[in-house]
């Protein structure tokens, strides 16, 4: 039973209801659109907002507060006289609060930094779909290619086969050839419905089209920055993910700060006015914690565990981006060392399938070996659009690895993919 017509039948249900269509869509109208639909970069950018009405959440026990009374009242043999009041009440000094406040602060920049981190792994996520339907949308051109090709040898060995020049055998290894080719170009199709209704999923658009690598010339485009160091240096000034693990370094150490200051006194003043003695009253308060339970040691225990595994966590992020850097680094040369040697490929096979032509005609070779030779043609080609996009998944992955998917680097990865 054949099923992956019924997967593409799905595919393009679920496109339908999630999607609008449209003709083609460029790398940044794919990002502008991604942006615009993405419940998680709201969520992020909500998260900020929060975070930043957090602090002055946490700013008003330290500000001056202040409440007003008024009262009346009545039984059977008399009326109280209405009284009415005011008090001012002020922290003077509270060590937990202050820290709490300091807290609330780095959590709105660990907010911010959240939100960078999502906006860079976004980014990636986008260009990585978007490569992918690219890649699809080539796969496709060159299985037409392949088709094509296949038809006319088709149609050439049928003449001669009618003419009495072949062998029904020859013509039987030709048809062959032509329905794997038909199949190939099915199955390309098939695999790019997959990957555009991926892509519509994070633009909310369904394009017929969208941007490939240019290839003419294939010259290897300039990189950002030259050596692995600088790369590693940038990853670790830039990168959203280790800023996160150190800002949460940072937090740790304030809540631990915070927890501390359950040891310290508390002060605070109040200023009152009674209506019913027309006075006016002051004072100070002074709250000394004695922690007999070990309430206050547990809060400190656990906030000073807590600060350690904050800074394994960012050991850990550190090494791994390290790690990480390395590997993207050389992938990248790796990779268009690929692509140049697929690309002599390419050229070699061109020329072993024109000779394998001409051996045929002259009657010196089997049609088997055009089949071969031709099949070897495609395939070279099929790694030379493998590589070349494998090379520019590297290139992401570098960037984003480095912190820098942002605005201006869709603009500059753009310029190298045509409609």
């Amino acid at each position: 039973m054949v099923k992956f017509p019924l997967s593409r039948f799905g595919c393009l249900i679920l496109a339908t209801t999630v999607s609008l269509p449209c003709d083609a869509i460029s790398i940044e109208q794919a990002w502008h659109q991604t942006k615009q639909n993405d419940p998680g970069y709201k969520k992020a950018k909500i998260s900020v907002q929060a975070s930043d009405v957090g602090v002055d959440a946490m700013r008003s026990p330290l500000l001056p507060s202040l409440s007003a009374k008024a009262s009346v009242g009545w039984n059977e043999s008399a009326t109280t006289p209405p009284n009415y009041g005011a008090s001012l009440n002020q922290t003077i000094w509270d060590s937990s609060a202050w820290s709490g406040l300091d807290k609330a602060k780095a959590n709105y920049i660990k907010a911010k930094l959240s939100l960078t981190l999502y906006y860079n792994n976004l980014a990636g996520k986008l260009l990585l779909c978007y490569l992918d339907v690219a890649s699809a949308q080539s796969e496709i051109q060159l299985a037409k290619s392949k088709l094509e090709k296949s038809s006319k040898l088709l149609m050439i060995i049928e003449k001669r086969y009618l003419a009495g020049k072949v062998k029904s055998v020859d013509v039987e290894e030709i048809s062959a050839n032509h329905v794997e080719a038909k199949a190939g170009l099915l199955n390309a199709r098939a695999d790019l419905e997959v990957k555009r209704v991926k892509l519509a999923a994070l633009t909310n658009l369904l394009p017929k089209n969208v941007d490939q690598i240019r290839t003419e010339p294939l010259v290897q485009p300039p990189m950002r920055l030259e050596s692995k160091q600088q790369w590693v240096k940038l990853a670790k000034d830039s990168n959203p993910k280790l800023l996160v693990a150190i800002q949460n370094v940072k937090t740790s150490e304030l809540e631990k700060k915070e927890a501390t200051g359950g040891y310290y006194p508390k002060i605070t003043s109040s200023v009152a006015y009674d209506s019913n003695t027309d006075e006016f009253s002051a004072g100070v308060t002074l709250d000394v914690p004695i922690d007999i339970n070990g309430a206050i040691s547990a809060k400190v225990d656990t906030a000073s565990l807590n600060v350690l595994i904050a800074r394994q966590n960012l050991r850990e992020v550190e090494i791994d981006i390290q790690q990480r850097v390395t590997q993207q680094f050389i992938q990248v040369d790796i990779n268009w060392d690929r692509v140049l040697i697929a690309n002599e490929l390419v050229t070699s096979h061109e020329k072993v399938l024109s000779s394998k032509e001409k051996l045929y005609e002259a009657g010196l070779t089997e049609v088997s070996e055009v089949i071969n030779a031709y099949n070897q043609l495609f395939e070279s080609k099929h790694k030379l659009q493998t590589h070349l996009y494998n090379y520019w998944r590297q290139r992401i992955g570098l960037l984003k690895i480095a912190g820098k998917l942002d605005d201006d680097s869709m603009a500059l990865i753009s310029k190298f993919f045509s409609s």
